[in-house]
């Protein structure tokens, strides 16, 4: 998980996303809180409060976040990468865990130099100091919900898709509709009393939480959409990759076998039925599949048998596989004679991933 978390770190400082996005916040933040005249303006409100900033934040990071994730795994299945990912000796969870805690460090660091607007309302207070920490604190604490909410929904999102932009639309509207849908149905009042629908978005418990209480109902709310991401990968990815499969490479093509790994395991079962490798010789079966991955050992010679050519399939689509799919192919006088597909344990390490 940590190899996949300083993975994404580094992407994002590798190019000017992770500065643009920290810079386009504090620049808008600072514009309309300290620049533009306006509501939001703090020197208009003629109070010592931030309340101006926590109410235009959750509203900037609808569209920022997703600006974040929405490469997460769109990228990934767009290369082609996200099945060879799946099928690496790291958890599905670990990879989850590792994608989204490198879009939510990257926003946490962008939240950071807001504490000065803090320290600045702090010290222009009449008298000095005339600032509610408590609801301040609280606030802080909210959006901090608010953005790992905003994050959950954003590798959400990513997954659906393999086009990035198509991602960020989908999580801006998801982000959108979540904290501010819900409010705006509930002044319909569709299911009379018997819901109270306002309380079903983000809105309400962010602001709940930003009049400095801590209420475990909130805590519970945003914890869940946070679950979203990992539901998913558990519950609904295996349906979806195994639906998507007929889609795949069912045939045997060189050019898939060697430049995609992720399509092997859908063209083995064609390739053995077939006979396509047999009486194929060993230097074709080099051209055509590349050098083998590793020798079947025999105890009965002490070494590796170099008539015994294997080749990894991934993994069955499916988070909770705990078996990667493999390929033996069997020559006799330098020919295939045979092929054998079996299974071998996945053995979790996550340095492997590196």
């Amino acid at each position: 998980m940590l190899a996949i978390l300083k993975k994404e770190i580094n992407t994002f400082f590798a190019s000017p996303i992770g500065y643009l996005v920290i810079g386009v916040f504090l620049l808008l933040n600072g514009l309309f809180l300290w620049v533009f005249k306006g509501d939001f303006n703090i020197f208009n409100n003629g109070i010592a409060s931030l309340s101006s900033f926590f109410l235009l934040a959750p509203w900037i990071l609808i569209f920022l976040v997703p600006a974040v994730t929405m490469r997460s795994f769109s990228d990934e299945k767009k290369q082609g990468t996200l099945e060879l990912l799946v099928t690496k000796p790291i958890s599905h969870f670990q990879i989850v865990l590792g994608k989204y805690f490198g879009a939510f460090a990257l926003i946490i660091l962008a939240l950071i130099p807001t504490l000065l607007y803090v320290y600045s309302v702090y010290q222009l207070g009449s008298p000095e100091g005339n600032l509610d920490m408590g609801s301040t604190i609280g606030s802080y604490f909210g959006l901090l919900f608010l953005v790992a909410a905003y994050t959950a929904i954003g590798v959400f999102a990513s997954t659906l898709s393999d086009n990035q932009i198509v991602a960020f639309i989908i999580a801006v509207f998801i982000c959108f509709f979540m904290y501010f849908g819900f409010e705006g149905l509930s002044n319909y009042n569709i299911f009379g009393d018997l819901v109270y629908m306002e309380n079903l978005g983000m809105s309400a418990h962010y602001n709940s939480m930003s009049r400095g209480v801590i209420d475990t109902r909130d805590l519970v709310y945003f914890i869940s959409i946070v679950l979203t991401p990992f539901a998913y990968f558990y519950m609904f990815y295996p349906f979806v990759n195994i639906i998507s499969s007929y889609h795949h490479q069912k045939y045997f093509d060189s050019e898939a076998w060697t430049e995609k790994p992720a399509l092997r395991y859908e063209m083995i079962d064609n390739t053995i039925e077939s006979d396509t490798l047999i009486g194929v010789s060993k230097t074709k079966v080099d051209s055509l599949l590349g050098k083998y991955e590793w020798l079947t050992w025999d105890d009965g010679l002490k070494d590796h048998d170099n008539n015994k050519w294997n080749y990894a399939l991934g993994i069955e689509p499916g988070a909770f596989n705990k078996e990667k799919e493999c390929v033996e192919i069997i020559f006799k006088d330098d020919k295939v004679s045979a092929l054998r597909h079996y299974q071998e344990e996945i053995t979790y390490k996550s340095n492997e991933t590196e």
